[in-house]
């Protein structure tokens, strides 16, 4: 049921940027960043595309049932770099999201990136994406997206880490044995952001 894509066909890549985007149509960070509704899920769909695309090439991609997707990065690539970025095709999320759009969400990556640094000095992975089709969330899809690296980084003695900005998805996490390293209360009105480690077991 889970597979780990290692390349995407053209068609392939739209349709799971689609089902992300519908994942992430209502997530607060992104209704701040692209405001106007209406061209959200298709701006959303262009900047999700991007992120698979890096996910293939500098870290692992799993899918599950075709309506659900993780994107990890492994130790030693947890970090986005600039060259990577580039060479996954970031260049064009401007063009596809707008500039407004990519100043707004900058602005939250350099406070991710600052609490990654910190809580997560060491070697582990890095749960960059995750989202499931808001038609098929509820049926278990998130937590099987979740095993094939929590196994790996158990089998590694390895810790993982990830940020979120929804308190749903906090106790989502905390079931798969994540907890709270940082709660930070972004100035927008009723806006967290969570960073969450997991140690090995």
């Amino acid at each position: 049921m889970i597979e780990q894509i290692v390349n995407m066909s053209h068609r392939m890549l739209e349709q799971s940027a689609r089902v992300l985007a519908r994942a992430f149509h209502s997530d607060p960070l992104f209704k701040h960043a692209l405001p106007d509704e209406q061209h959200r899920g298709k701006r959303l769909t262009g900047l999700f595309a991007r992120s698979l695309q890096y996910g293939i090439r500098f870290g692992e991609v799993y899918s599950v049932a075709r309506q659900g997707l993780a994107i990890w990065l492994p130790p030693g690539n947890t970090m986005i770099t600039l060259r990577r970025a580039l060479q996954a095709g970031m260049w064009l999320v401007p063009l596809k999201t707008g500039l407004q759009a990519v100043l707004r969400l900058g602005r939250m990556n350099n406070l991710s990136e600052s609490l990654h640094k910190r809580i997560a000095p060491d070697p582990h992975w890095y749960l960059f994406l995750i989202g499931i089709d808001p038609a098929s969330q509820g049926q278990g899809l998130g937590s099987l997206l979740l095993q094939p690296v929590l196994a790996k980084a158990d089998a590694a003695r390895l810790p993982c880490y990830l940020e979120t900005n929804n308190p749903t998805a906090v106790r989502f996490y905390q079931k798969h044995g994540f907890s709270i390293a940082e709660e930070h209360h972004i100035p927008l009105p009723g806006f967290y952001l969570w960073a969450m480690r997991r140690e090995s077991r």
